[in-house]
């Protein structure tokens, strides 16, 4: 079996998030967090833990804080 491609688009403001998951059968999950202002967006392909690893990571070299995100 090929490997699962997983793409997420992560979204950030000041008030909490809400999650979107759109699937596909085929090779691809998109992941949105959307929230009320936009701050940031944030593009990884990669998946499960080190993707809120990756997510995380991305937030402190940014600055921005993230409410809610990995709960």
């Amino acid at each position: 079996m090929p490997p699962v491609r997983c793409v997420s688009v992560l979204v950030l403001t000041r008030k909490h998030n809400t999650e979107y998951n759109t699937g596909s059968n085929n090779n691809s999950m998109i992941k949105i967090h959307h929230l009320y202002r936009r701050v940031w967006v944030v593009r990884k392909s990669i998946c499960g833990y080190e993707q809120k690893e990756e997510i995380e990571r991305e937030s402190i070299q940014t600055g921005i804080e993230l409410n809610g995100i990995g709960d």
